[in-house]
């Protein structure tokens, strides 16, 4: 692979650019990017300079970048092909919400990674000012508009369209049980200028979640990457053996 060709980033832009940022390991961490397209993440970790990278993806002919990094074929609806605690960094881009069983996804995720390691996960904001006012006055979330009305989009997709809306606080839960903690959010960008009627609605989230929620948890989902963001982008830290 020429390294001056420019991969596609099957992703919303900046997503990429946050993710790689979001890394908190040294050079020679062993990390796997699934499902990793073409390798457009890749890419951008080679150039950041880090050089033991597996790219996994279920359609393995696809991947550009097997001459620079190990390669394999992976379904992430199927227990993964990776022993236990095998890698210091897993990143899992644009997924989660395209798979039917995202428990599945995390249980496997934590398992490949190290105690004491990270995942780099991201998912479309529904949580988000924007988002919470369109599902209440349209009954659609954005980036899932398809599964409100249009099936046979989704069906032409192979039903891996964005099929499954994951909330931050389903992700809390699914970390939880897997031995995982948030230890930042972010997002690729913000909604621009949001309006008034974002502003008060923020507020009134704000409020209620301090009645509602311990401070550890309040604060992620207040923070105004998760209120103003349209894509969250998180680091976890696998913490202990699964408590469930």
């Amino acid at each position: 692979m020429n390294d001056e060709i420019e991969l596609t980033a099957m992703a919303a832009a900046g997503v990429h650019e946050t993710a790689v940022a979001m890394l908190t390991a040294p050079k020679t961490a062993r990390i796997v990017d699934m499902p990793s397209g073409e390798g457009a993440l890749t890419q951008r970790l080679l150039r950041a300079g880090f050089g033991n990278i597996t790219c996994a993806d279920i359609q393995f002919d696809a991947i550009a970048v097997k001459d620079r990094v190990s390669c394999v074929q992976v379904d992430l609806r199927q227990t993964l092909a990776f022993a236990d605690g095998e890698f210091d960094a897993v990143f899992c881009i644009e997924c989660i919400e395209h798979l039917e069983n995202p428990y599945h996804l995390m249980r496997e995720l934590g398992r490949i990674t190290k105690p004491g390691g990270q995942i780099i996960l991201s998912t479309p904001n529904i949580m988000s000012t924007n988002a919470r006012s369109k599902y209440l006055t349209a009954g659609y979330l954005p980036h899932f508009i398809e599964l409100s009305f249009d099936w046979n989009a989704l069906t032409a997709l192979g039903f891996q369209g964005h099929i499954m809306p994951i909330s931050l606080s389903l992700i809390l839960y699914m970390a939880h049980i897997n031995g995982l903690t948030i230890e930042d959010i972010r997002t690729n960008r913000f909604k621009r200028r949001p309006k008034l009627k974002d502003k008060l609605l923020a507020w009134l989230i704000r409020r209620a979640s301090k009645r509602f929620y311990p401070p550890q948890v309040e604060r992620l989902l207040t923070c105004d990457a998760v209120l103003y963001g349209e894509i969250i982008i998180m680091r976890l830290i696998k913490q202990s053996t699964p408590t469930a």
